[in-house]
This record gives C-alpha cells, sequence and structure tokens, in this order.
C-alpha cells in the first residue's frame, strides 16, 4: 500500500516552516559562528570561491577552442552557460551571484538570466544586436521573486522544533551546543530573507506560461550551496550545476509555491536536512562512544600493571625474608662451633 501523500500531513506553510527549522539546527551543529555574523561570512565565502575557481574561467582563446571544436555537446553547452553567468557578475558577493538556463529553438538560442539583486545594481551592458554572431541568440531577464518569511504560529523555541521535527529527547551535549543560540531562534526564524538565485530560476520556470528550458543545466558563477543542490536535486527532472560547496547557509528562503513538482522538492529538502542532523548526532554518540572504550582499555592497562607489580613485589619481600632467616641461622650454627 502506498504512503500518504505529505501534503496530507503537512500543510504549506507547515513544510516550508520544518525546512526553515532544520536549516538553523543544522547549520548551528556544524558551524560555531552566530547567525549575525552569516551574511558576512557567505560574503566572504563567495569571495574565496572566485578566487579558488578563477582557474576554471581564466582560459586562454586557445584552449576555449579546442574545448568547443573537440567537446561533447553538453559540454559545450554548460561552459557556455558559466561564461555568461560570469560575465553578467558585475561584483563578488551575494548581490552579483548570476544563474542562466539555455532554451534552444529553430529559430535560436534565448538564455534566461536571474540574479540575486534583480539588475539594481547595473553592470548589464551585453548588446546582441551588436554581435552580428549573436544575431540569432536573445537574453531574457528573470524578475527577481519576493521575499519570504515565517508566519507568526510556526515562530517556536528551538526545543519544540527539535521535537517537532521528530528528532526525539535532545542530548546533553547538542544542548549544550545550541544553547547560544536558543535565545534568538524564534527570532532568526522570523526574518525576510530571499530566494537564492538558483531557485529564483525554478520559480520562474513554475509560473504560468513561463517558456522552459531545454537543457537541464543552471549556468552560475558559483558553486551551490546545500539547501540549493539538494533542492535542485529532488524537483522530478533533477537539475544540474557546476557543482556545490556544501555550506549550509540559513539566510536563505525556501520556496512557496502550490506546484506539485516545489512540493515534492520541498519535502525531499526537508528529509534530506533532517537526515544531516541525524548524521550529525551519530557521529557524535559514535565519538564520545569511541572515546569510553579507549579509557577503558587504558584503566584495565594500568589495573593489570598496578596488581601485578604488587604481587611481585610481594614475592621478593618474601625472597629476601628467607635469605635473612637463612643467613641468621649460619650465624648461628657458626657461634654454637
Amino acid at each position: 500500500m502506498a504512503e500518504p501523500h505529505r501534503s496530507s500531513l503537512c500543510p504549506q506553510q507547515e513544510c516550508f516552516a520544518r525546512v526553515v527549522w532544520a536549516v538553523h539546527i543544522l547549520y548551528y551543529l556544524t558551524k560555531t559562528r552566530s547567525h549575525e555574523e552569516l551574511l558576512e561570512a557567505e560574503s566572504n565565502v563567495e569571495s574565496g570561491s572566485d578566487t579558488d575557481d578563477s582557474s576554471d574561467d581564466e582560459i586562454d582563446y586557445n584552449t576555449e577552442n579546442k574545448v568547443i571544436l573537440s567537446g561533447p555537446q553538453d559540454s559545450i553547452r554548460r561552459k557556455f552557460l558559466a561564461c555568461i553567468a560570469q560575465l553578467l557578475s558585475p561584483c563578488k558577493g551575494w548581490d552579483g551571484v548570476t544563474a542562466t538556463a539555455i532554451r534552444e529553438g529553430e529559430d535560436g538560442v534565448e538564455v534566461d538570466i536571474a540574479r540575486n539583486d534583480g539588475f539594481l545594481s547595473g553592470g548589464f551592458c551585453f548588446d546582441t544586436a551588436r554581435e552580428p554572431q549573436f544575431r540569432n541568440f536573445r537574453i531574457v531577464l528573470v524578475n527577481p521573486k519576493s521575499k519570504t518569511m515565517l508566519e507568526a504560529k510556526y515562530r517556536i523555541k528551538i526545543s519544540e522544533a527539535w521535537e517537532r521535527l521528530g528528532l526525539g529527547t535532545i542530548p546533553g551535549p547538542v544542548v549544550q551546543k545550541l544553547d547560544s543560540f536558543s535565545e534568538n531562534f524564534e527570532e532568526v526564524c522570523a526574518e525576510t530573507v530571499s530566494l537564492h538565485i538558483e531557485m529564483q530560476l525554478v520559480m520562474h520556470y513554475d509560473e504560468r506560461g513561463a517558456l522552459q528550458p531545454t537543457f537541464d543545466y543552471f549556468g552560475c558563477r558559483k558553486k551551490t550551496c546545500l539547501l540549493c543542490e539538494t533542492f535542485l536535486r529532488g524537483l522530478p527532472s533533477p537539475v544540474a550545476t557546476r557543482g556545490r560547496h556544501g555550506v549550509c547557509y540559513p539566510a536563505s528562503a525556501v520556496p512557496e509555491s502550490k506546484s506539485g513538482d516545489i512540493e515534492v522538492a520541498i519535502q525531499q529538502l526537508e528529509k534530506s536536512l533532517v537526515g544531516h542532523i541525524r548524521g550529525f548526532l551519530s557521529d557524535l554518540t559514535n565519538l564520545r562512544q569511541g572515546g569510553l572504550a579507549v579509557n577503558i582499555a587504558q584503566s584495565d592497562m594500568v589495573s593489570d600493571f598496578s596488581r601485578f607489580t604488587l604481587e611481585e613485589r610481594q614475592r621478593r619481600e618474601q625472597h629476601v625474608s628467607l635469605f635473612e632467616n637463612e643467613e641468621t641461622m649460619k650465624q648461628s650454627d657458626l657461634l654454637m662451633m
């Protein structure tokens, strides 16, 4: 018998809330920085990722020609989308992150482009009309999506969120780790946040009448975070990217939609985040048990050694006592003679 659909058990807003709770808890467990440092930390990671990945972008003309002439068609499309995203990213940091998707037809090629700042910072100067080699190429700017926030009834204490996620009782060491974040948990979960750019593209294609991409790949200036990568992978038609850095950022909105495809991806995202938390708890338990096992072994060794030393000492004392007695008896015999 098939399992009941999750939506019958979990209203859309609650599914949205469960993801928000889980992502904050996972971030607290895997990071030691406070929530207030998040935006600055994310900006640093974005800048760092640009530096780390510079070798991927700095390809000379001859190398690029070889890629185009000899590479598979999908590889060419991925590189093309990545180059467009890099070209139209005016600055480092969250605001300038740009994502692209391609739509190919008989009459030409269209590339949908979305940027975190909604193109408010400018930097868009790619005029295809002046380039004859791009006469059948068109760029479509995607409007930014509205920010989202939790409903008041889902702004709860971290202990209640932990319980409602089905994680059971909070272990003692975890209580200590979460303690510094507990006081502000309701406040930070209530913040108004924006969708990351990869999710914005998905939401754009979820709109009625939106033309769909013909290639399940998003080009992006950066690697995707844990949330975006998991969400894209959970779609009925998974979308690939250039890779992920795996960092969990709670300052990211969760898509809200009545679409069945989006709902499935959100459920998969929640399941994955809770699985990551359980994995952390399992690793913590194994680490503590491993530490106790080592201590017990050391204790046994010390006890055995102590017992051996005591018995040996007693035997030696007995030998000394016997020797002294024998010497005393010999001296007595000599005196009697």
